[in-house]
């Protein structure tokens, strides 16, 4: 399913939008990161975009706090950010001024987005909708897809759970199960 997640968003990317990937879970974050650079370097995905100075100046914060190697460091070289809470607020604050310039068109973001960063995109990917073995809050999905759309930009927002067809049936019941929480 990552696999899937990553090439929808390059897919859309491809067409000119901003993509935010929400993971229910911060260790998901960089999973999807460190998955990301394999797949740029093994060339099954290309570089979305050349680090131009803005985003070589956070690479430098970044690789004082985590090391250049950190995938939250490694992934903006290619148009790839990454965002949780587990990251240091220093970091955290460059890498936000970054996504408010748009010199990154994707996002991989954790719950953290839906707690108050001010964050938005032409479409939103949700590769899960569990966190703990528990479904998350439909209060939390609302919130987290009121990010898709951006204002002035874009006519609507396009919100997409990614469901690996083996996992169809189970998505289908959960999402029934919601109207009951």
């Amino acid at each position: 399913k990552n696999e899937l997640t990553l090439a929808a968003a390059w897919r859309f990317v491809e067409q000119k939008k901003e993509v935010l990937v929400y993971c229910a879970l911060r260790s998901s974050v960089e999973t999807l990161g460190r998955l990301a650079l394999k797949c740029i370097e093994h060339e099954v995905l290309s570089p979305l975009k050349t680090a131009n100075q803005r985003v070589r100046d956070v690479m430098a914060v970044g690789a004082e706090w985590l090391g250049e190697d950190h995938p939250a460091v490694a992934c903006l070289a290619h148009g790839v950010a990454l965002h949780h809470g587990g990251l240091p607020r220093p970091f955290l604050t460059e890498v936000e001024r970054l996504l408010r310039s748009g010199d990154c068109p994707l996002i991989i973001a954790s719950p953290t987005l839906a707690q108050g960063l001010n964050l938005s995109a032409s479409v939103l990917l949700v590769p899960s909708i569990w966190r703990s073995g528990r479904i998350i809050a439909p209060a939390e999905f609302a919130n987290v897809a009121g990010r898709a759309g951006r204002a002035f930009v874009d006519v609507e927002g396009v919100v997409l759970h990614v469901v690996h067809e083996t996992e169809a049936w189970e998505a289908r019941r959960a999402l029934q199960n919601w109207g009951e929480l």
